[in-house]
């Protein structure tokens, strides 16, 4: 199932859009559950081989106690099978209206006609977890938060556990499981990136400091784990297989390693520092 929107939708999105300055529309993404028709063959097969099986075993035991276990074992497998397919049929009714809508200077989600929740680039936290086979996403969920405590997952990925950005992980909305996260996914990382870079900079010119998660950057430098690294002796930032590795300067040498789901704004983090490593050793940035 996929996701068509009628005018008077997209037209309630683009005026709450418009309301708070987003600029132009960067496209539009929707959802697609798992068909149910596929949950419903499968609990076909399961009937076909196990009800004979079950109807084998009474007429071979006859009055022994063991005889209902065969129709007993595909009951309770056809009413799993049952169960899933209700329940992904519910799911898709719940977000065959739901949209993702980037703009130039932020993001409309539509959860349904009458629930629609904005977030603007230049104040959003977004934490991802990404599993890519051969550079495309097969697991996504972004977890976005505002500055007025709204908090939302949305993407195919399982939800966040534990506590993020101080919220426990069952106080977050789960939202639609939109596809296409390879093309949606970067576009937010993007839109954060370039909203919040040059206010963060400026930032930490003037003195302050800027935390993401395990990592805290001031104009001196990189502190992990309560150790600063100047910024001549910060390497690259690297994205890899759900985890972000923080590689000391000219060695393979890893200074920090943590999980891409507690690092916030991940892309944004990326590019402060490379900016301070550049500034700290200003022929990286003729390579």
């Amino acid at each position: 199932m996929t996701t068509v929107w009628t005018a008077p939708t997209w037209q309630a999105v683009r005026v709450l859009a418009d309301q708070n300055g987003l600029g132009s529309h960067h496209g539009s993404f929707g959802t697609a559950g798992q068909p149910t028709t596929t949950l419903w063959a499968q609990a076909a097969i399961v009937a076909v081989i196990t009800v004979p099986l079950g109807v084998a075993s009474i007429v071979n035991l006859g009055a022994s106690p063991l005889a209902p276990t065969g129709l007993v074992f595909a009951a309770l497998l056809l009413g799993f099978f049952a169960y899933a397919a209700m329940s992904t049929r519910n799911r898709e009714r719940r977000d065959s209206r739901a949209g993702l809508h980037p703009f130039e200077q932020g993001l409309v989600l539509e959860l349904s006609d009458e629930d629609m929740l904005v977030f603007e680039w230049a104040t959003v936290r977004v934490y991802q977890l990404v599993q890519a086979v051969n550079g495309s996403p097969t697991y996504a969920a972004y977890t976005l938060f505002a500055p007025d405590g709204t908090a939302i997952t949305i993407g195919r990925g399982g939800s966040p556990t534990g506590v993020v950005d101080g919220v426990p992980a069952d106080e977050i909305r789960r939202g639609p499981a939109f596809i296409h996260e390879g093309q949606w996914g970067p576009v937010i990382q993007r839109g954060v990136a370039e909203a919040q870079l040059p206010g963060i900079v400026a930032a930490i010119a003037s003195g302050e400091s800027a935390r993401f998660g395990k990592f805290t950057l001031d104009s001196a430098g990189a502190t992990i784990k309560r150790r600063l690294y100047p910024w001549n002796r910060v390497g690259e930032l690297e994205l890899l297989n759900g985890t972000v590795w923080l590689h000391a300067s000219g060695s393979t040498k890893s200074l920090m390693t943590s999980g891409i789901d507690g690092t916030p704004n991940v892309l944004l983090l990326k590019e402060l520092i490379d900016h301070h490593r550049v500034r700290a050793d200003p022929g990286l940035g003729r390579q």
